[in-house]
């Protein structure tokens, strides 16, 4: 009988201790080091995105946070192989990535939003 008590109260003390532990490590390899930066998406007939050029340090923890005011867009940067998907209106995504070169990136709507969709497009500028 000591044995199993002995047994129950070491469960019970990696309980008490391990989960706090547990959620303090997962917060913060969680947590994001970067500040997020605002694009909103708009049709070409409503002002396009804003902002319309986005800077950014190569290298480091890029945070975009992504709304709507219209209608739902996509969200694509090819060259540097991010895809947020579809921004709807009033909602807001959230991506995050590491830009490995310097350069300015176009970013592009994926989804036809409006007439003239094509021109739906900013700039994501990646410098040293």
């Amino acid at each position: 009988m000591k044995r199993f008590e002995t047994i129950a109260a070491l469960i019970v003390l990696l309980v008490l201790i391990g989960t706090p532990v547990s959620v303090f490590a997962y917060q913060a390899v969680s947590s994001s080091t970067a500040e997020c930066q605002t694009i909103i998406m708009r049709t070409y007939e409503n002002g396009n995105p804003t902002p319309a050029e986005t800077r950014v340090k190569k290298g480091q923890k890029v945070c975009l946070r992504l709304t709507s005011h219209d209608v739902t867009h996509g969200f694509l940067i090819s060259d540097l192989g991010v895809d947020a998907g579809e921004i709807h209106a009033g909602k807001w995504t959230q991506i995050e990535f590491v830009p490995q070169e310097t350069g300015t990136f176009s970013y592009v709507c994926t989804l036809r939003c409006s007439p003239m969709h094509s021109r739906v497009r900013g700039a994501i500028v990646v410098e040293d």
